[in-house]
């Protein structure tokens, strides 16, 4: 059974918010799922809590990446093996009030190992152009990479990758998501104008004997959200 994206919900928090709420639809089998807050705000590396969960079950934290210099970047990944199947939400509380700097990057999965989803998660930070990681991979896996800058400029990612999610948050600053199949080594990497960037990148696991994401990878267009008032992309 091949990897494929079940579902991508993306959500800009508004302003002065402590708590986030997101609606996520899960199904499929050999289901998993990522959570990315792509956060660029001055105290945020002190805001965070430890309560992600959906549906009321707890994720995990399996990336953490942050920077401040010419400006704050940083850049959160939890995941759940097998969350529920239905309509369920996301939800976070910031240990205090942060300001619209953090979008919410909400994925699931379809035909992910159960026992051990991911390779080894891969982080970066910097100020430059090029915010990018090598990541150590296989043919049938995908990597799903998740971007936070302090760009008011727009990015974009690698010709070679999906994109998933470009959009400013609330306060203007542009974060994105990607997708791209595995290999044994697989650069993952975007373009902007000069400022602070935090990456992570993480390459997941099929479920054993499956078709992996090679030769194909479907992608359902994702449901944003911003200010609590929903679009569908087309």
């Amino acid at each position: 059974m091949a990897i494929t994206i079940d579902n991508t919900t993306v959500y800009a928090t508004p302003d002065n918010s402590t708590n986030i709420s997101v609606s996520h639809t899960v199904s499929g089998s050999n289901r998993y799922m990522l959570v990315g807050l792509l956060c660029s705000y001055g105290d945020i590396g002190t805001s965070f809590s430890s309560n992600p969960a959906y549906n009321s079950s707890a994720m995990n934290l399996i990336g953490d990446s942050g920077i401040s210099g010419n400006g704050w970047a940083w850049t959160r990944v939890y995941d759940i093996i097998a969350p529920s199947a239905g309509t369920f939400n996301f939800t976070y509380t910031w240990s205090s009030v942060t300001s619209g700097r953090t979008l919410v990057v909400v994925r699931s999965y379809i035909g992910v190992d159960q026992t051990t989803p991911h390779g080894t998660v891969v982080t970066n930070t910097n100020y430059s152009t090029t915010p990018s990681v090598v990541v150590s991979s296989a043919s049938g896996e995908l990597i799903s990479d998740f971007l936070s800058t302090y760009s008011l400029s727009t990015i974009a990612p690698d010709a070679s990758q999906t994109q998933i999610a470009n959009q400013a948050d609330t306060s203007g600053y542009y974060k994105g998501a990607s997708d791209k199949a595995g290999a044994s080594s697989v650069t993952m990497q975007w373009t902007m104008s000069i400022m602070d960037w935090t990456l992570v990148a993480v390459p997941i696991k099929p479920v054993s004997g499956g078709g992996g994401a090679s030769g194909g990878l479907f992608v359902k267009s994702p449901k944003l959200y911003s200010f609590g008032t929903s679009r569908r992309s087309l």
